[in-house]
C-alpha cells in the first residue's frame, strides 16, 4: 500500500504540474484505482470506495474528451464496475445496479463497435455477471438466472472461437457455477449438478495445463464438496457465497 501511496503522490505532482497532460491523468486515475483495489482486497469497501470514485471522475472527464478512445471509453466502464461491487458490498444493491447498468452501456457499445474485439465481449460476460449477483443479493433468482445464462452464453462462444484460451474457459466454468447456485436456491438440482459437473470438469482440465495453480485446486475442492451433497441429498444447500 504505501509504494502505491507514493505512486498516487507522484501523479498528482505530475498532474498539478501540467494539467492538461492526459497521461498523467490517466496514470493518476490508475493510482487511485490501485490504492482501491487494495483496500477492497483487504475487505475495506466503504475505504475503497473513495479512491475508486476518484479514478472514475478523472477518467470520466478523459473520456469526454476523446469519444473515439475506446481504450479510454472501456476504462470508464470497468471502474463504474469498481465502485458498483463497493457499493453492493455494502448491501446497497440498488445504487449497484445503476452502476452497472451505466458501464453495461460502454461495453456494448464498444462491442457493438468491433464484434470481433474478444476483450470486449468478456466485457459484457463480466457485466452480465455483475447483474446476476445483484439480483441474486436482491433475491430475485429468476433474474439473476438469466443472467448467468447470458454469460455462460458468451463465455462459449469465446472459448468455441479460441479453444486454447485458458482464461475463457475459466470463466465457463465460473458461469456454470452461478448458474448451479442459483438452481440449487430454487431446488432444481439435478440441473445445478450437471452444471457443477461440467464445471468441474473444465476446471480439471485446466489443472492438466497449470499443474501448480493453487487456485485451481480449491475450485476442484469446493466443486466435488457440492456435487457429493446433491449426490447424498438431493436437499443439500449451497453456500450462496461461495463458487467464486
Amino acid at each position: 500500500m504505501e509504494a502505491y501511496q507514493d505512486g498516487l503522490g507522484v501523479a498528482e505532482w505530475l498532474t498539478a504540474k501540467d494539467p492538461g497532460n492526459t497521461n498523467w491523468q490517466r496514470d493518476l486515475s490508475i493510482s487511485h484505482e490501485r490504492i482501491g483495489t487494495v483496500l477492497a482486497l483487504q475487505g475495506k469497501a466503504e475505504q475503497a470506495l473513495e479512491p475508486y470514485r476518484n479514478g472514475l471522475l478523472i477518467r470520466e472527464r478523459l473520456a469526454e474528451t476523446a469519444p473515439g478512445n475506446a481504450q479510454w471509453q472501456r476504462d470508464v466502464g470497468l471502474s463504474r464496475s469498481n465502485v458498483g461491487d463497493m457499493l453492493l458490498a455494502q448491501g446497497k444493491a440498488d445504487e449497484a445496479l445503476k452502476l452497472y447498468e451505466e458501464g453495461f452501456a460502454v461495453a456494448e457499445r464498444l462491442a457493438e463497435a468491433d464484434p470481433s474485439n474478444a476483450q470486449w465481449q468478456r466485457d459484457l460476460w463480466l457485466f452480465h455477471l455483475k447483474f446476476g449477483d445483484v439480483h441474486r443479493a436482491q433475491g430475485d433468482l429468476d433474474g439473476a438466472l438469466a443472467s448467468y445464462r447470458e454469460t455462460a452464453a458468451i463465455a462459449d462462444r469465446l472459448t468455441k472461437a479460441d479453444p486454447s484460451n485458458s482464461g475463457w474457459q475459466r470463466d465457463l466454468a465460473i458461469s456454470y457455477a452461478q448458474i448451479s447456485l442459483v438452481l440449487e436456491q430454487q431446488g432444481e438440482n439435478e440441473q445445478a449438478l450437471d452444471r457443477y459437473r461440467q464445471a468441474r470438469a473444465i476446471t480439471a482440465r485446466l489443472k492438466t495445463q497449470s499443474p501448480d495453480d493453487a487456485t485451481l485446486d480449491k475450485e476442484l475442492f469446493w466443486f466435488d464438496e457440492r456435487i457429493a451433497a446433491l449426490e447424498e441429498s438431493p436437499a443439500g444447500e449451497a453456500d450462496p457465497g461461495a463458487g467464486r
